[in-house]
């Protein structure tokens, strides 16, 4: 448990007295980290790595794919903190990671300053909420300022959020081909994110044309319409 905490400069003792009788007013996110906004600082700051969750004892949360019966135990397996709610309805909220790459942090500033605090203020804009900076003309001045591997380039997420490309690459091969690349994949993000990650309700809201009808987009279409036919069969 250590790891996850002390990785970043915190301890789970640390967490504790923190978190021990605070109210939660919000919880947000920018990329691949999130936060809960609390009465007073410090608030946590959490990154879930490759296998981290979030779990609550009397709600489901889905995790991209149908709860084992195993997982209906509590407390869950691999939990890293518990919350007691008080206020109705009663409850618990599990952090959970099994593979120990999850990180939590307490970070000391005002809510309004998270995004202007370490990590937050080193990584690039968010797909979702950052819509009016994230854009074609800013991810094309981006990719022809490097002169790197795509993989160099995607591992640096600082700079970007993106995946499934093909990471052998020259990067200069792929510029021609930018406005293509940002019309479709930014798109697909905030659809996606407006679905929570429901395959059944993102498949609708293509067809809904949330996406653009370009044949990337037509593939992406039919990757998730073929999940939402395996979800219900």
């Amino acid at each position: 448990m250590q790891i996850v905490y002390g990785k970043v400069g915190t301890s789970a003792s640390a967490f504790q007295k923190a978190m021990t009788g605070k109210k939660i007013l919000d919880a947000r996110q920018q990329g691949k980290y999130f936060w809960l906004v609390m009465d007073k600082a410090p608030h946590p700051l959490m990154h879930f790595g490759m296998s981290g969750w979030m779990k609550f004892s009397n709600d489901d949360t889905a995790h991209y794919r149908p709860a084992k019966p195993e997982e209906a135990e509590w407390p869950p397996k691999y939990w890293k903190f518990i919350l007691q709610l008080k206020e109705e309805p009663k409850g618990e909220v599990a952090f959970v990671d099994a593979r120990r790459l999850a990180r939590i942090r307490l970070i000391d500033a005002k809510a309004e300053d998270m995004r202007k605090t370490t990590p937050l203020k080193e990584n690039g804009p968010d797909p979702v909420i950052d819509k009016d900076v994230l854009t074609v003309d800013w991810l094309s001045k981006k990719l022809r300022s490097k002169k790197v591997p795509v993989k160099a380039l995607l591992l640096d997420q600082g700079k970007l959020y993106t995946r499934e490309m093909r990471t052998e690459r020259k990067l200069s091969s792929i510029l021609a081909n930018i406005s293509g690349i940002g019309n479709c994949r930014l798109p697909c993000v905030r659809p996606a994110c407006e679905a929570e990650a429901d395959v059944l309700v993102l498949s609708r809201g293509w067809r809904r044309n949330n996406v653009p009808g370009s044949t990337s987009s037509r593939a992406v279409q039919q990757h998730f319409q073929r999940r939402a036919d395996q979800a219900t069969t």
